[in-house]
Parts: C-alpha cells; sequence; structure tokens
C-alpha cells in the first residue's frame, strides 16, 4: 500500500506540471527492459542478483521451507504443529501430485533456473567490454543453475534441462513441449556446468572483499563433491574435496557456539550461505528463526527481553536427541528442549549471563510435536526484528564440516579409512572439547553417524539415507522406537509407517506441470 500510493502521488504531481494533452503524449522515458538492460557492468551485476535472490526469495514459502524436507522426512525432525497439511502429509510419506510443497519447489526453483539463464545469454552479448568481468558472472550464473538442478534431481529424478531462457515465443514454444532428460542426463548437465565454473571463479582467498557471500571456486567444487557423492563417483567427489581442504581458504570455527549464534556471517567455516540483511527497509532478512520458532504463547518475566513466538515447524526428535553421546556439545547446539535455561545469546549455558527458559511448547494445547525446536535456526530475542520475514539469519548453504564428512566418507569407499579418521577427528575434538574421543580408525557406519550429528537439521539426514540405500531400515527403526520404546513426549508417533521404497525414493512432479506440458512430462512410478 505504501509503494501504490507513492506511485499514486508522483503521478498526481506531474499531471499538474503539465498540461493533460501533453502528460498523455509525453513517451516514457527511462523504461528498461531486456533489450536495453545489460549494458554495463552495475546492470550486469544487477542481473545476477536476480539469479542469487531465487536461493530463497522473500517469502518463507518461496524456497526456504522445502529445506525442511531434509529433516522431517527422517528420523530427525516432525513437522511440527503446522497449518500447511501438504507440509504434514510430506512428513508422513502420504504424497501425491497434487502436494503443494512440491509445486512451489519445482516452480521456484525454474524461476532460478530462468534467472540464472537470462544471465548467461545476455552478459554473452553485451558491449561491456571486461572480458574477465564477464566470465566471472558467467561462472557465478552457472553455479547458481547448478544448485538449482541438483535439489531438483534429488528431489525428483531427471527434470526438464533449460540451457535459454524463453523470453520469445519460438523459445517458449520449444520448451513448453520439452519432456524430462534421463537422472543421468540432469546429473552430467550439472558436473558440466560446475567443471566449467571451476576454471574461472577465484578461491575465496583471492575473492574482492567487496564480493564476499558470492560464490567462489570452493562452493563450485564443494557442490560438485556432493553431485558426485550422490551418484556414487567416490574418487571423483573425493578429488574435489580435497582440493578444497588443500587449498586452505576454509577451516572449522573453534567455538561451536560461534558458528551458530548468527555473531560471525560469513565465517572460515562457510562455503556458501544465503546473505541477509535485518534492515527493515531493504525487506532482505528471513523468517527461518521464526518458522522453526516455539509455537507457545506463554510469558515469563525470566524470558529475556520478552516473549519470542515462532510457527512450530520442523521440530527435532527425541530420537535424534538420543543419538548424541555425553558431552557432545554438538547437541546443546542443536536442540532447545522445553524449559532449557539459555544464557543471554541463546546458547545452553545458564552460568553465563541473565539466564532465561525456552519454551518448546505450550503445555496447554500440545502444540510442539516433540517438545524441542531447531537452536540451529535460533536467534537470541535481542537480534530479532518485529516482522518474521526481516531477521537477519544466514542459511548455510554449504560449510566446510561437510566437505571434510564428504571426504571422509569417500575414503572408507575407495579405502583409505586412516586419513578419514582425521577428517572426522576434528568434527568430533571440536564437539567433545579435546581428543578424548577421537577414533583411530572409521567404518562407513561411523562416517554416516558423524554426518547425522555434524548436519543435523540442516536438511541433509533424509538425503542422506536414500542416497546410502539406509531410508528403509531407517524408518522401521524410527516407527518402532516411537511405537514401542519411546517414554519421550514424541512417544506413539507413527510417522513412516507409510514410507514405500519402491515408490518415495523421488517425490512426484506435480500434476500442475505435467498438465501445462499436455503429457511431454512423464510422472515418475507410483504415483
Amino acid at each position: 500500500m505504501k509503494k501504490l500510493a507513492t506511485y499514486i502521488l508522483a503521478g498526481a504531481l506531474a499531471f499538474g506540471t503539465v498540461g493533460c494533452k501533453d502528460f498523455l503524449e509525453n513517451p516514457r522515458q527511462g523504461v528498461q527492459n531486456l533489450d536495453n538492460f545489460y549494458n554495463t557492468e552495475t546492470e550486469i551485476t544487477q542481473g545476477l542478483m536476480s539469479a542469487y535472490f531465487w536461493l530463497s526469495g522473500d517469502d518463507w514459502w518461496y524456497k526456504d521451507n522445502f529445506r525442511f524436507v531434509g529433516d522431517i522426512c527422517s528420523d530427525d525432525a516432525f513437522d511440527g504443529y503446522t497449518d500447511q497439511l501438504s507440509f504434514t502429509l510430506l512428513s508422513k510419506f502420504d504424497i501425491t501430485p497434487q502436494n503443494e510443497w512440491l509445486e512451489y519447489e519445482w516452480i521456484y526453483s525454474y524461476k532460478g533456473i530462468f534467472h540464472a539463464n537470462i544471465v548467461l545469454e545476455k552478459t554473452e552479448g553485451s558491449p561491456v567490454e571486461n572480458q574477465e568481468f564477464k566470465e566471472q558472472v558467467i561462472a557465478e550464473a552457472k553455479v547458481l543453475r547448478a544448485y538449482q538442478y541438483f535439489g531438483l534431481v534429488r528431489n525428483f529424478g531427471g527434470v526438464i534441462l533449460l540451457e535459454r531462457p524463453a523470453l520469445t515465443d519460438e523459445v517458449a514454444d520449444e520448451q513448453a513441449s520439452l519432456g524430462r532428460s534421463t537422472e543421468e542426463a540432469t546429473w552430467a548437465f550439472i558436473e558440466r556446468d560446475l567443471l566449467e565454473a571451476i576454471e574461472v571463479l577465484p578461491t575465496r582467498g583471492l575473492q574482492d572483499p567487496n564480493e564476499i557471500g558470492r560464490v567462489t571456486k570452493g562452493t563450485a567444487q564443494a557442490l560438485l563433491a556432493k553431485a558426485y557423492l550422490y551418484q556414487q563417483k567416490y574418487q571423483e567427489a573425493l578429488d574435489q574435496a580435497n582440493a578444497i581442504i588443500q587449498d586452505g581458504d576454509y577451516s572449522l570455527v573453534p567455538d561451536i557456539e560461534v558458528l551458530w549464534d548468527n555473531s560471525q556471517r560469513n565465517s572460515a567455516e562457510s562455503v556458501f550461505e544465503i546473505q541477509t540483511s535485518g534492515d527493515i527497509t531493504f525487506a532482505l532478512g528471513t523468517s527461518f528463526p521464526t518458522v522453526t520458532g516455539s509455537r507457545s504463547s506463554k510469558n515469563s518475566p525470566s524470558f529475556y527481553g520478552g516473549v519470542v513466538n515462532g510457527w512450530g515447524f520442523n521440530t527435532p526428535s527425541s530420537h535424534l536427541d538420543n543419538a548424541f553421546e555425553e558431552g557432545d556439545a554438538r547437541k546443546g547446539m542443536t536442540i532447545i528442549k522445553h524449559l532449557d535455561l539459555l544464557d543471554a545469546d541463546g546458547n545452553p549455558d545458564p552460568d553465563e549471563g541473565t539466564p532465561y527458559y525456552a519454551f518448546a511448547d505450550n503445555e496447554t494445547d500440545g502444540s510442539n510435536a516433540s517438545g524441542r525446536i531447531n537452536r540451529k535456526m535460533f536467534l537470541k530475542p535481542s537480534a530479532r526484528n518485529d516482522w518474521y520475514g526481516n531477521d537477519p539469519y544466514q542459511y548455510k548453504i554449504l560449510r566446510y564440516a561437510d566437505v571434510l564428512l564428504i571426504a571422509a566418507e569417500c575414503e572408507v569407499r575407495v579405502g583409505a579409512a586412516g586419513r578419514a579418521a582425521q577428517h572426522v577427528n576434528l568434527l568430533r575434538e571440536r564437539a567433545f572439547g579435546d581428543n578424548s574421543h577421537n577414533y583411530t580408525s572409521v567404518t562407513l557406519d561411523d562416517v554416516l553417524n558423524e554426518r547425522r550429528l555434524e548436519l543435523a537439521m540442516e536438511g541433509e539426514r533424509f538425503y542422506d539415507l536414500k542416497r546410502t540405500g539406509r531410508m528403509t531400515q531407517a524408518m522401521t527403526d524410527f516407527v518402532n522406537y516411537n511405537m514401542n520404546n519411546n517414554t519421550d513426549y514424541d512417544a506413539g508417533n507413527d510417522k513412516g509407517t507409510l514410507w514405500d521404497e519402491s515408490k518415495h525414493m523421488y517425490f512426484p512432479i506435480p500434476q500442475t506441470q505435467i498438465d501445462l506440458s499436455n503429457g511431454a512430462v512423464e510422472q515418475n512410478p507410483g504415483y
């Protein structure tokens, strides 16, 4: 409404300064479109930012909420207390092609691809003479496109591959009749984009300080390592992970509390994270802390800075809680339990600062499925903004810990378990504060368990279980635990009973997209 009022006022002022006939006949000035844009480095950079924008979008349901699927479709979390039925049905594997969250993921991923393709096409033909600048922009756009396709292929299998933006009727008509490429072709498309980008992008150590937060060579290498890992190309994945490790640009943040208290943005551990601003003027914040925060409406004078309410999505399970060993600091930085005492920074240390209680459950209505919330997306009250979508929280898409674990897993799989233990021990030494819990050697089970604990509530678990062939056993164990052995708050939850490996390894293609293609896009088996 404020924008609309501004436009009306500006129009009224302009109308009052010229004659009616002159005003109506005066040609529009300063109109920008794709025909007269991308003519300067500034315009090209602005266009590139539109491709970055679709990593998240400007509201919680564009891309952000789907990041929870990797948690809620696993044994790590429940959907929580939500009014989003399709989200709940996803978590329970009661899934149809009409599920709206699958449609959101499909549509907004392709929006990101569309904008990346615009950047690629228009930058290539731009009159800008700085070829090095243009090559870097093109490389960044390829990584952003590859990232969107990475999300699509691990959720849906082979998808529609688009190398050009549909800016003309001819291209639009051509693309409208395209069917899905194979999964192998989709992975090959991702690999090609990333390999080409790696040859051009600067390392983080050589990145312009004004460009911190944008993709680097390390970003492309980490995403490529992950793409290889999903395809069981373990030596190739190891080569990419080792290249990052040997480059020396990244390291673990020594204090795990600092890693998650939002005080260090784009830290040495960050390979790629979504950039945000808490300045409400620009509306470039995020809704993660609100969406995953406690739904409780409790009030307490001991609650530091007042009540911080949330929507109660993506609640950690007691099964995950129990998976942590005694003394593992990651537990307290991953899970906040109902009535936990937190310090003034929101960390599990009641001896520091003025402690306050965390409310993860409203006892009057049982509004939390597990009596827990996700600490990794929690912001202390003083860092929160009044508007739910404008918190300065930066989602970590790729971090160095993941790179170390990719290297460790691949080393075990290619027969180098000794080196694998070194990578895992770096994480365990941070988690326990010393080397008392170090491994001398590791098995594949050890590494995958470490992935669960280190990356818990970061959207990885479901995909890790699927790609390693362990999802069926995990769901069987989870159901048995909840229905027969669980004495915690979330006992009796039957999530996982509908899991069907023959059907749910991939989600269904949204029915709307099949209809729009007039049947050119085929549905996944079982749906």
